[in-house]
């Protein structure tokens, strides 16, 4: 009887966050269902995590401990995609190619059934998704994404020279770059906006950490008093915001998936002009 036993990631998904959530919902549904994965696209964040640091194919639960050159990882990827678009055997190596066609669920019947047709599945696409199994297996996830150690000690560093410490804190999450043209500028929020809000959030008695993609607006809400900038590199700055007490921004995987991971309540601001409340904020699922 043929059964998966491993799927396979070639596709470059967005960023970091992105990224992120889908290796998560992957995983989970290989806790649940006894299949391996491979995300080759996952190797420009590895370093960020002990798991995959030194794990070429950013394989779970083991990895090849094959350490290859960087210049053969995009030729490896295209070949993988070729090798499945156009192998003769598709219970050897199937192309599954979801991009376009919305979420499919990883414990669906429609899942199920790939899972009995096929050995490995080359997955393309982002919308693969289980957040039961997610939330079934929350505790071994989140001990997976264990920071390196290299990480561990940037934010461990970056907390004592803050003064935090023992102490709680809220972070403002400041996203703008390639939120400029993301559904048209919808979530690209001015200066102004993030003012108000980092003035709401020291209103609430705890230090206010900024962390975001826009140094020139960080470091004018660190000017006020009360105010801290983050670590500054992406995934210390990822991991001191799984530590905060609340998290706010705009919409956005990286937010959402720190506070997943550090069961962190987050405050989402769909809006220009939004009056924070924290009352209103909620430790995210993974969706």
């Amino acid at each position: 009887m043929i059964r998966l036993q491993r799927v396979v990631v070639v596709d470059f998904t967005g960023r970091l966050g992105n990224r992120l959530i889908l290796l998560s919902h992957l995983i989970a549904a290989g806790m649940e269902y006894g299949f391996e994965v491979w995300n080759l696209a996952f190797k420009s964040y590895a370093d960020g995590f002990e798991a995959f640091q030194k794990n070429d194919f950013c394989m779970w639960p083991e990895s090849l401990g094959v350490v290859l050159p960087a210049w053969m990882h995009r030729p490896l990827r295209r070949m993988i995609k070729v090798m499945a678009v156009h192998c003769p055997a598709r219970s050897v190596l199937h192309f599954y190619d979801r991009s376009g066609l919305g979420t499919i669920f990883l414990d669906s019947d429609e899942f199920a059934a790939l899972r009995k047709q096929h050995r490995n599945l080359v997955l393309w696409g982002y919308d693969f998704r289980c957040p039961n199994l997610v939330e079934k297996h929350g505790e071994l996830l989140r001990n997976l994404f264990r920071p390196s150690a290299g990480i561990r000690q940037k934010v461990d560093s970056w907390k004592a020279r803050s003064g935090l410490i023992g102490k709680e804190w809220s972070t403002l999450h400041v996203r703008r770059g390639d939120y400029r043209e993301f559904e048209e500028g919808r979530y690209f929020y001015q200066a102004y906006d993030y003012l108000a809000w980092v003035d709401s959030l020291r209103e609430m008695g705890r230090s206010v950490v900024v962390c975001g993609d826009d140094e020139e607006i960080c470091r004018e809400l660190a000017s006020k008093e009360g105010v801290l900038l983050g670590p500054g590199e992406p995934f210390s700055d990822l991991f001191a915001m799984s530590e905060s007490t609340l998290i706010a921004g705009p919409p956005s995987t990286f937010s959402s998936w720190a506070a997943w991971r550090g069961r962190k309540k987050l405050l989402v601001l769909s809006r220009s002009q939004q009056k924070l409340n924290e009352a209103e904020a909620r430790v995210p699922e993974l969706v």
